[in-house]
């Protein structure tokens, strides 16, 4: 039961909706590498980019109320990923060329 209400709240969170703060990088941990990497990928097609499956990622941290991961996926694109824990505000996919063009970094943990 524990682990369906984990689901649930990833699920959730990808679906803009957070069913809980700060702890999207804990609820992922406890899944398999196979469902992060679904839940990842969904994510990313929810943004409207195409990644094929996520094969890679990185918890960079917390930062401005949101949890952020890199994603690597097969086609060999790189996104951030922003799970934001504030009810009306979306989880997001960015490419990681667009995040450096803005002077930030993907593959870096967050100070």
């Amino acid at each position: 039961m524990k682990r369906q209400a984990i689901i649930v709240a990833i699920a959730s969170a990808i679906n803009v909706s957070p069913a809980f703060a700060g702890k999207a990088n804990d609820a992922l941990e406890a899944q398999s590498e196979g469902k992060r990497s679904t839940l990842f990928t969904a994510a990313i097609g929810k943004s409207g980019f195409n990644c094929g499956q996520v094969t890679t990622y990185l918890f960079m941290g917390e930062k401005a109320g949101a949890d952020w991961f890199s994603l690597r996926c097969r086609n060999g694109q790189d996104f951030a990923l922003r799970i934001m824990n504030v009810e009306d505000l979306p989880t997001r996919a960015l490419p990681c060329k667009a995040l450096e063009a803005a002077g930030a970094a993907c593959w870096t943990k967050l100070d």
